[in-house]
């Protein structure tokens, strides 16, 4: 008789802290029955080494490592988000809570942007933190904030495990369901021919797309840019995941070297990635004549960048661009107070058993 002891106490577990929370927590509406009774069904048919290795819905496993009072916070900062944000912002990003195991960036992005939008909340006085202000070119900001006597705009993402690592690490969860002795090292058998990673090289072009998603947007178009045209703007960008740790990558100081120099060196890394997204997109050579030198010039409008770690929420670096352009610069009082103010993390950031 296999001994599943460990799940059904997990189980148990998750399903007295919901039945504790209050009737309308949102925490509570989103780990419903259906969810409990599926994962419940699958621990009674799925064998025990593969129980070992399976994975589970991230808020499930977000109750299940923090005490009552943890998840209460999280419901308490997310109640704070919706009393001072439209229903319609709230509502897409309310539905992380759901998100499923087989999609964790849906619920890494949306947890993080709750952290910040609510220590903003918290820190600043009303009026002075304005969530999703919708843009004339019909795209939203995260957060505005007014920062000694001027409106500086924080715009939150995540660069996370390609797809890739994850192809490799569910290869390699696989083998282990045979042979619970094998380590995963990469490069190794699990990588495809031909993987673009493990390489600091290859993260580098992903912050550069990832940058662009917010400076541009998917097809390299300046005029749907998620930041403000006469403000200063910071990029937060949460770097890494439990499957790779692609916060110690120096790829990422690379790509901000590139990013916010004076003007693209001799084989500049940034130019190889411009052409490849060039070539990619289809785009014709009356359009390079036409773009080439605003997509160059773009990263001008970010005032600066804070890093997180996307495990602990850690800072673990910023950088000023002291090559922005006049009235999207920053000053170093700015970006010390920026750094101070989210060094203090909730509690239910990175808890405990993570």
């Amino acid at each position: 008789m296999e001994d599943k002891t460990v799940f059904t106490e997990m189980l148990n577990n998750v399903r007295e802290k919901r039945d504790s929370l209050p009737t309308e927590n949102a925490i509570k509406l989103a780990l419903t029955d259906d969810i409990l009774c599926e994962i419940e069904s699958r621990i009674r048919r799925v064998p025990i080494n593969e129980l070992k290795y399976a994975t589970y819905p991230p808020l499930l496993l977000f109750v299940y490592r923090n005490d009552v009072n943890t998840v209460q916070a999280l419901e308490e900062d997310i109640l704070l988000i919706k009393n001072n944000s439209s229903p319609e912002s709230f509502n897409n990003l309310i539905g992380f809570l759901k998100a499923s195991e087989k999609r964790p960036r849906d619920w890494d992005s949306a947890f993080f942007e709750v952290f910040i939008k609510a220590v903003l909340l918290k820190r600043f006085a009303k009026g002075s933190v304005i969530l999703d202000k919708e843009l004339p070119n019909g795209r939203n900001l995260d957060v505005l904030v007014l920062l000694y006597n001027r409106w500086i705009n924080f715009e939150v993402t995540i660069l996370s495990s390609s797809q890739e690592d994850y192809d490799v690490y569910n290869s390699f969860k696989e083998h282990l369901k045979k042979d619970p002795d094998i380590v995963l090292s990469r490069p190794g058998k699990y990588d495809p021919p031909n993987s673009k990673g493990p390489s600091p090289y290859y993260d580098e072009f992903r912050v550069y797309r990832k940058v662009y998603d917010k400076i541009a947007d998917e097809k390299l178009d300046t005029d749907k840019s998620q930041m403000v045209p006469d403000e200063p703007n910071i990029l937060l960008l949460f770097i890494g995941d439990a499957i790779s740790p692609l916060s110690y990558s120096p790829g990422i100081g690379w790509a901000f070297d590139e990013l916010f120099a004076d003007q693209p060196r001799d084989n500049s890394s940034f130019l190889k990635w411009f052409e490849v997204e060039f070539r990619r997109l289809g785009l014709d050579e009356e359009w390079y004549s036409v773009n080439s030198d605003k997509i160059i010039s773009a990263p001008r409008k970010l005032g600066g960048t804070v890093i997180f770690d996307g495990s602990s929420g850690e800072i673990i670096g910023s950088r000023m661009n002291y090559n922005a352009n006049a009235e999207h610069k920053i000053s170093h009082k700015e970006m010390a107070e920026i750094e101070e103010i989210f060094r203090k993390k909730p509690v239910y950031v990175a808890p405990k058993g993570e």
